[in-house]
Protein backbone atom coordinates (compact mmCIF):
# COMPACT_ATOMS: atom_id res chain seq x y z
CA UNK A 1 0.00 0.00 0.00
CA UNK A 2 1.31 3.46 -0.87
CA UNK A 3 0.34 6.70 0.79
CA UNK A 4 -1.37 8.96 -1.73
CA UNK A 5 0.89 11.73 -2.99
CA UNK A 6 4.00 10.38 -1.28
CA UNK A 7 5.40 8.19 -4.07
CA UNK A 8 7.08 4.83 -3.62
CA UNK A 9 9.51 6.04 -0.96
CA UNK A 10 6.69 5.95 1.58
CA UNK A 11 5.24 2.54 0.75
CA UNK A 12 3.74 1.20 3.96
CA UNK A 13 5.24 -2.05 5.22
CA UNK A 14 3.63 -2.35 8.67
CA UNK A 15 1.03 -0.46 10.70
CA UNK A 16 0.55 -0.72 14.43
CA UNK A 17 -2.02 1.02 16.64
CA UNK A 18 -0.74 1.33 20.18
CA UNK A 19 -2.97 -0.68 22.55
CA UNK A 20 -2.40 1.78 25.41
CA UNK A 21 -3.27 5.01 23.61
CA UNK A 22 -4.30 6.65 20.38
CA UNK A 23 -0.95 6.50 18.57
CA UNK A 24 -0.52 5.03 15.10
CA UNK A 25 2.95 3.83 14.09
CA UNK A 26 3.89 3.09 10.47
CA UNK A 27 7.06 1.56 9.02
CA UNK A 28 7.78 2.77 5.49
CA UNK A 29 9.47 0.06 3.46
CA UNK A 30 11.58 2.00 0.97
CA UNK A 31 12.49 5.08 3.00
CA UNK A 32 13.32 2.96 6.07
CA UNK A 33 11.50 5.29 8.41
CA UNK A 34 9.11 4.92 11.33
CA UNK A 35 6.40 7.55 11.73
CA UNK A 36 4.05 8.34 14.60
CA UNK A 37 0.60 9.92 14.30
CA UNK A 38 -2.10 10.66 16.85
CA UNK A 39 -5.48 9.28 15.88
CA UNK A 40 -8.49 11.54 16.50
CA UNK A 41 -11.58 10.37 18.32
CA UNK A 42 -13.76 8.35 15.96
CA UNK A 43 -16.56 10.49 14.55
CA UNK A 44 -14.89 13.78 15.53
CA UNK A 45 -14.34 14.80 11.90
CA UNK A 46 -10.68 15.59 12.65
CA UNK A 47 -7.72 14.13 10.78
CA UNK A 48 -4.77 12.37 12.35
CA UNK A 49 -1.92 14.54 13.60
CA UNK A 50 1.64 13.81 12.45
CA UNK A 51 3.98 13.72 15.45
CA UNK A 52 7.40 12.33 14.49
CA UNK A 53 9.52 10.42 12.02
CA UNK A 54 12.68 8.45 12.76
CA UNK A 55 15.14 6.59 10.56
CA UNK A 56 15.63 2.86 11.13
CA UNK A 57 18.87 2.77 9.10
CA UNK A 58 21.77 1.59 11.27
CA UNK A 59 24.96 3.70 11.46
CA UNK A 60 27.20 3.22 8.44
CA UNK A 61 24.52 1.54 6.33
CA UNK A 62 23.25 2.75 3.00
CA UNK A 63 19.60 3.16 2.10
CA UNK A 64 20.26 1.69 -1.37
CA UNK A 65 19.89 -1.96 -0.34
CA UNK A 66 17.85 -1.84 2.86
CA UNK A 67 14.11 -2.36 3.13
CA UNK A 68 12.08 -1.95 6.31
CA UNK A 69 10.56 -5.17 7.58
CA UNK A 70 8.39 -5.68 10.62
CA UNK A 71 7.07 -3.55 13.45
CA UNK A 72 6.33 -4.96 16.90
CA UNK A 73 5.39 -3.40 20.23
CA UNK A 74 6.31 -4.80 23.62
CA UNK A 75 3.72 -5.74 26.19
CA UNK A 76 3.74 -3.62 29.33
CA UNK A 77 3.69 -5.65 32.55
CA UNK A 78 5.13 -5.55 36.06
CA UNK A 79 8.53 -6.83 34.87
CA UNK A 80 8.69 -4.51 31.84
CA UNK A 81 6.82 -1.30 32.72
CA UNK A 82 7.89 0.66 29.62
CA UNK A 83 6.59 0.23 26.09
CA UNK A 84 9.06 -0.20 23.21
CA UNK A 85 8.71 -0.48 19.44
CA UNK A 86 10.92 -2.87 17.48
CA UNK A 87 11.40 -2.01 13.78
CA UNK A 88 13.41 -4.37 11.59
CA UNK A 89 15.17 -3.98 8.27
CA UNK A 90 16.30 -6.57 5.77
CA UNK A 91 18.76 -6.95 2.88
CA UNK A 92 21.64 -5.33 4.78
CA UNK A 93 24.91 -6.63 3.29
CA UNK A 94 26.71 -6.05 6.62
CA UNK A 95 28.36 -9.25 7.90
CA UNK A 96 26.87 -8.53 11.35
CA UNK A 97 23.39 -9.06 9.89
CA UNK A 98 20.27 -6.94 9.62
CA UNK A 99 19.41 -4.44 12.35
CA UNK A 100 16.56 -4.13 14.80
CA UNK A 101 15.87 -0.54 15.87
CA UNK A 102 14.36 -0.11 19.33
CA UNK A 103 12.30 3.00 20.10
CA UNK A 104 10.59 4.41 23.17
CA UNK A 105 7.06 5.40 22.24
CA UNK A 106 6.27 8.79 23.71
CA UNK A 107 8.11 10.72 22.49
CA UNK A 108 9.27 8.50 19.61
CA UNK A 109 12.99 8.19 20.39
CA UNK A 110 15.65 5.76 19.22
CA UNK A 111 16.96 3.80 22.21
CA UNK A 112 19.25 1.26 20.52
CA UNK A 113 20.04 -0.62 17.35
CA UNK A 114 21.20 -4.24 17.50
CA UNK A 115 22.43 -6.54 14.76
CA UNK A 116 20.87 -9.96 14.20
CA UNK A 117 24.01 -11.83 13.12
Amino acid sequence: MAISGMGDLFRVRAILICPTGNNLYVVHELSNTLTQQILPVLGSGQTSQFVATQSIIPPGASNTTLAAGELLISTVNCMYPKEYLYATNRNDPNSAGDAISIFSTNPLTLVAQVRTG
